[in-house]
């Protein structure tokens, strides 16, 4: 969301209907970001009750939920010149919790392209190995995360000295509810 509303600011600054526009947009751009950090705080804090959440798992097609994930990050891609690589075959049906899937899939798409350089790459394959386990593997052109700091991943707030993204703290809990549930 917060790609849209930086395009549709960008689009208000060299509009000419500028003052118009201008004076109804910052009161919204404000509220929606005080909305985003309640929303992080309110996650942050119900991080523990979240864990107890029954998993909701329904049949979905992970190219469609996919899709709808990079829609969301694609006016920040297209503002840093990023191109995306998408490796996906048609009607990838599984079986999970298309919410907790979605939002693990989106922190760190986020990260890659927050700490792509302009003009980079960013990779996204999806496919089934020999063992029918479903890899999902997202590469991009950052700086990476520095070894010192790998012990770390996935530890609840830690966040590296680099400020390299490392929150995926609730995304490895989805995603290793489903491998022992």
């Amino acid at each position: 969301m917060k790609g849209y509303i930086e395009k549709l600011e960008s689009e208000i600054l060299a509009s000419e209907l500028y003052s118009q526009l201008h004076q109804y947009f910052i009161p919204l751009k404000n509220a929606l970001e005080k909305v985003e950090k309640l929303t992080s705080k309110l996650f942050t804090s119900l991080e523990y009750l979240i864990k107890d959440l029954p998993i909701k798992e329904k049949v979905f097609d992970l190219k469609v939920a996919l899709e709808e994930v990079i829609f969301w990050i694609k006016p920040l891609c297209e503002d840093k010149k990023l191109s995306l690589e998408i490796d996906i075959p048609q009607n990838f049906l599984i079986k999970g919790d298309q919410d907790l899937i979605m939002q693990a899939l989106l922190n760190p798409l986020e990260n890659a392209v927050k700490f792509s350089p302009p003009n980079g790459k960013i990779t996204i394959k999806v496919y089934t190995r020999e063992n029918q386990k479903i890899n999902i593997f997202i590469r991009d052109e950052g700086p990476g995360v520095s070894p010192a700091d790998l012990p770390f991943l996935g530890m609840p707030f830690f966040k590296s000295s680099a400020e390299k993204g490392l929150g995926h703290e609730q995304c490895l809990d989805f995603l290793i509810r489903y491998i022992y549930n």
